[in-house]
């Protein structure tokens, strides 16, 4: 990897301190010089938005980059590693958010969108909370460094929950920014902006596409990956590095926007008023004509005099104050009346599914979730209504009390079931991305991808490692692997299409053959007997053993109706699929059992069967959790899924039979936890 460097730009709404405002928004950023002694621990980006009034979001975002900052810079000796140093700082700042909390600070649970990135050499570090986005652009293409959905934490010691890291390549472009951005800029506009601009130009640009757009929520910062050679052949830039959206360009539109609060005050002063004053003059119309004669009078007996005029000026004043005030004051506290019914309304249909079960009461109990985290914003109007009314039976104390009921009774009819992980490895010295892992007889088998790939054997009693001789760059993209039915090796499915065998005993890595054809192009691969089975889009196909190699591909089983759209595959006599819905086994190509899981999961990967099918897992990436299940009295269901304590980028799980462990793959690290109750 050549030496690079890191060029960036940043996006900023024009200074409006808190108070001013319902929300802040604050972009920072620490790029240590050469010489400096943090520059060996990289750059530091944080772009965050709090929308809570007064001076409460700046205290939050200041704690957040001090805590952060201080973590990773001057504690990072007590972590030699960019990840494990990343990832330390990031638990001490929800830790210390979590204390601010506990100060009585919590109004701003669920108003932060914040992302705090780490730039280290080739790598990247990114946390997220919020909607807070991030896109890493490269080559013709942009991709999503968050989620799709906002990461809301479910307590504030979780609420950078959401870790993302990877490799980054000579010309690559990154964006961090708050969700106004991208409401303002349609996703694909972003992604044609970063990927043919420099920082400073990209910035510009984005400034001319918000033209007209309300400014004051956006903020963005735009770094690009290069070299010294590269960014010494660039044209120097006459753009700016840092752009203030909405700053005056003139004194007078300096003035004009210092008094624009002030006239938009008036404007909606005299709407008021009028309103008031046409409905006096309706409720007092009988005595109109006596009453406006004698006011008359007596107004011009009082304008006479010059202290008259002025007392009379006051007296309106007050009068108008009162109006506004009233009406204010009448507004708010039906507002707060009306959340609060809503609120009380989601309360009673959550008393109504205590006692309901099964996939309906996890969809009813689902709706409930999604209509309670609308009133997210209303958080402190619901908690003083909850203060001064009577509650209803058993009825939380606070929102954040029944949002944690809500998603705790949820992921009791999920069968969630938490888990502390203990770290076997950590193989970040590697220098590569753990893929995929395959127990194979007394080892752990890994495969790590990368510019050098290649093979690792974990012995689980020492954890101690030893790397494989074989040239593993030979074999192209891997896509899938599964371990061998004898126990003595790991088949490699490749994108070419091709299948490889590593056999353990030996150190070899042999390529394998289809007698006429070839191996199609799939998804997933399974080993039993003497035959290979492959995924291959809604189509499983089967492979025997021969003594040229393997037969020519025959078709199990098409998958069709509930079993449609599997990506993964387990064979141990029966074969098994699983999709978003559920788990379905066959034999001989035909469907024996379909139990379903208690919701949608998406994107379930690693398929894997043990002791006949006695025990199947899986692994949810999405989520990181297991799902498990078991046969009981002959009878194949899904019996819980398995969350380990603070565990993200979870790719891969395997249970041991023997121990009773489940051996876990997240990020380069290697973890077990228990599968017994």
């Amino acid at each position: 990897m050549p030496d690079i460097i890191i060029q960036s730009a940043r996006l900023v709404p024009y200074a409006k301190r808190p108070k001013q405002g319902s929300g802040y928004v604050h972009v920072y950023s620490h790029e240590p010089e050469p010489d400096s002694p943090a520059a060996q621990y990289g750059h530091l980006y944080v772009v965050s938005e709090a929308l809570v009034g007064g001076r409460a979001s700046e205290d939050l975002i200041d704690i957040i980059i001090e805590t952060f900052g201080d973590q990773y810079y001057n504690h990072a000796g007590d972590h030699p590693f960019a990840l494990a140093r990343f990832e330390n700082a990031v638990k001490a700042t929800n830790r210390e958010l979590a204390a601010h909390v506990d100060r009585g600070n919590a109004s701003w649970i669920g108003k932060l969108s914040s992302i705090i990135a780490v730039i280290v050499d080739n790598e990247v570090h990114v946390a997220h909370t919020g909607s807070a986005e991030g896109l890493l652009a490269r080559g013709k293409a942009a991709h999503r460094i968050t989620s799709d959905e906002p990461a809301r934490p479910a307590t504030p010691t979780k609420t950078f929950g959401s870790i993302a890291s990877g490799e980054l390549e000579v010309n690559d472009r990154l964006l961090f920014c708050t969700p106004a951005l991208v409401h303002h800029v349609p996703l694909a506009k972003l992604s044609s902006v970063l990927r043919h601009n420099s920082p400073s130009s990209a910035i510009s640009e984005l400034t001319a596409l918000l033209k007209g757009s309300p400014q004051d929520r956006v903020g963005a910062v735009v770094c690009e990956v290069t070299t010294p050679e590269l960014a010494a052949m660039q044209l120097r830039s006459e753009q700016p590095s840092e752009i203030a959206l909405g700053a005056p360009e003139n004194a007078l539109q300096a003035a004009k926007l210092a008094a624009a609060p002030l006239a938009e005050s008036t404007v909606s002063t005299g709407q008021k008023l009028k309103s008031a004053s046409v409905t006096a003059y309706r409720q007092a119309q009988p005595y109109a004509r006596r009453a406006g004669l004698a006011i008359a009078a007596g107004i011009r007996r009082v304008l006479r005099e010059r202290w008259g005029r002025y007392a009379l000026m006051a007296a309106l004043v007050l009068i108008i104050i009162g109006i506004i005030a009233t009406a204010d004051l009448h507004v708010n506290q039906q507002h707060a009346k009306d959340t609060f019914t809503r609120y009380q309304r989601i309360y009673r249909d959550f008393q109504s599914q205590q006692t309901a079960s099964g996939p309906t009461a996890i969809g009813a109990l689902q709706q409930l979730q999604s209509r309670l985290k609308q009133l997210e914003p209303q958080t402190s109007v619901i908690n003083q209504q909850l203060a001064n009314s009577e509650l209803l039976d058993h009825e939380p104390t606070s929102f954040a009390a029944f949002a944690k009921s809500l998603a705790d009774r949820l992921d009791q009819l999920s069968g969630l079931q938490s888990r502390a992980p203990v770290l076997l490895k950590d193989l970040a010295t590697s220098g590569q991305t753990i893929s995929f892992m395959e127990p194979v007889g007394p080892k752990i088998v890994v495969v790590a991808t990368g510019k050098t790939p290649t093979i690792l054997l974990i012995n689980p009693t020492t954890a101690s490692v030893t790397d494989s001789r074989v040239n593993l760059a030979q074999v192209g993209t891997i896509v899938a692997t599964a371990a061998s039915a004898n126990n003595d090796g790991v088949y490699l499915l490749t994108s070419a299409p091709s299948v490889w065998f590593y056999a353990t005993a030996t150190d070899t890595l042999t390529p394998q053959s289809v007698t006429f054809g070839g191996w199609p192009t799939g998804a997933a691969i399974a080993s039993y007997a003497s035959s290979l089975y492959i995924l291959s889009g809604d189509t499983i196909y089967k492979f025997v053993k021969s003594a040229t190699g393997y037969s020519p591909r025959s078709v199990y089983t098409t998958l069709s109706g509930s079993a449609a759209g599997a990506k993964t595959l387990a064979v141990d006599g029966s074969v098994y699929t699983l999709n978003r819905t559920g788990l379905t086994e066959f034999l001989a190509g035909a469907v024996q059992a379909s139990p379903s899981l208690p919701t949608a999961m998406d994107n379930l990967v690693r398929l894997r069967s043990y002791s006949s099918g006695k025990v199947i897992t899986a692994v949810n990436p999405t989520t990181n959790r297991v799902v498990v299940f078991e046969s009981a009295s002959g009878k194949l269901q899904f019996t819980r899924q398995l969350a380990p304590h603070e565990l993200s980028q979870l790719t891969d799980a395997a249970y041991d039979p023997a121990t009773g462990n489940v051996w876990l793959l997240a990020g380069n690290r290697v973890f077990s936890i228990g599968l017994t109750r």
